[in-house]
């Protein structure tokens, strides 16, 4: 179609060349200035052309216009093209560019996207092994919470209960250190049972001033105790009220005693004293038996012979 409107848009325009020139050469003769001979322009044809539009002045117009429009319409006709053919070229070559341009959003949104879902998972996954690991960590600490109350509980009842403490103490929580242990109370109760075990079972009062030495018997019934006040006291663990024990005075000192230990049958205390004196006493009746004097200066300590004589 497009072929067909071409030709005839071409054969359309030289017809309305050929008609200008010959209304051009009819005015000019019309007019004198132009006659059959001396209008180089004019050729033999063209003025056979002539003559024939002078006998159809009438048509020859109503041709020329009707042919100028169809010409007019043409040349429109083919700019339109012209332009439509320059538009798909150009959308042509736009088109390329915008598919690829359309298909890299593309790509980059499923790249976001399979990203995304990546750290979600990571996330997740990280979140769970933090989770995981708490549990593991606690789990393991009360294992050990129980494997050590255990020991100390054990050292605490072959009566060693300080190494029953020493063993519980570092279960429990403290509140200085950071990530620290959380309270449990089997670590809690070993440290309890550790420490009553550990405490004072019996307080001797009497005494006036310091107490600078004090030693059990061998039957571990009986304490004898030297003090700054000048005497030494033998306490009686064995009566019937063993909370509150009362001690016989072994007195007569000048000075403080600074030791009174037991013989090792239990029967004879010996006591050193400032005053420049030592003394042998019946554990039983805490009767004198002999001075021991004649020191220049105090007597620091003494103790019996392994045989007690």
């Amino acid at each position: 179609m497009w072929q067909r409107l071409d030709t005839w848009e071409n054969e359309e325009a030289r017809s309305a060349q050929t008609f200008r020139r010959l209304a051009d050469a009819a005015a000019l003769h019309a007019s004198g200035a132009a006659g059959l001979w001396r209008n180089p322009n004019c050729s033999w044809r063209s003025i056979g052309a002539t003559t024939a539009i002078r006998t159809r002045s009438g048509p020859r117009a109503t041709t020329l216009d009707s042919r100028r429009r169809r010409t007019s319409v043409a040349s429109f006709a083919l700019v339109t093209r012209r332009k439509i053919r320059e538009e798909a070229a150009r959308q042509a070559e736009i088109r390329p560019q915008q598919e690829l341009a359309e298909a890299e959003q593309r790509r980059r949104a499923r790249v976001a996207v399979v990203g995304m879902i990546l750290a979600l998972l990571l996330a997740a996954f990280g979140g769970y092994e933090a989770v995981m690991a708490i549990k593991e960590t606690a789990v393991a600490h009360r294992a050990e919470v129980r494997a050590v109350s255990t020991l100390s509980r054990q050292f605490t009842e072959r009566g060693d209960a300080t190494t029953g403490m020493l063993a519980a103490l570092p279960l429990m929580p403290n509140a200085m250190l950071p990530g620290a242990r959380t309270h449990i109370a089997a670590a809690a109760m070993a440290l309890l049972d550790a420490w009553s075990h550990h405490r004072e079972i019996l307080t001797l009062i009497g005494h006036r001033s310091l107490v600078l030495n004090a030693s059990f018997s061998a039957d571990g019934k009986r304490v004898v105790t030297a003090s700054w006040d000048k005497t030494a006291g033998v306490w009686d663990l064995s009566g019937t009220v063993p909370m509150a024990p009362v001690a016989i005075e072994l007195s007569g000192y000048k000075g403080p005693v600074n030791t009174a230990p037991f013989g090792a049958d239990g029967k004879l205390v010996v006591t050193a004293s400032n005053d420049k004196t030592a003394q042998v006493w019946d554990a039983h009746t805490c009767a004198e038996i002999v001075e021991l004097s004649g020191y220049k200066g105090p007597v620091n300590t003494a103790s019996f012979s392994a045989f007690g004589k």
